[in-house]
């Protein structure tokens, strides 16, 4: 799942664009930006998220959190380290 303060409109065109898979769900956390409040992402003084990668485990808890840089490409594999997940 991802969620970003982009419209509906903007997730169809970028899953379209990175040909996601159907059951991948973009969230938009705009107008209200709960998802962003609760993650410490939210930056009401320039009305935008800071980059930011979580992992929520299946009961709801923040399991990994790291704040990215804007320009630097994110590392899944970062996020899949700190939960132990190793492909076969």
């Amino acid at each position: 799942m991802g969620i970003s303060i982009d419209s509906w409109f903007a997730h169809e065109v970028y899953a379209e664009m990175l040909d996601l898979p159907e059951h991948f769900d973009l969230l938009s956390d705009f107008p209200e930006h709960p998802a962003g409040s609760i993650c410490g992402s939210w930056n009401p003084s320039i009305h935008m998220d800071d980059r930011l990668t979580v992992v929520v485990n299946p009961h709801g808890r923040i399991v990994y959190k790291t704040f990215n840089d804007q320009d630097r490409k994110r590392d899944p594999r970062e996020a899949l380290d700190a939960i132990g997940y190793s492909p076969r």
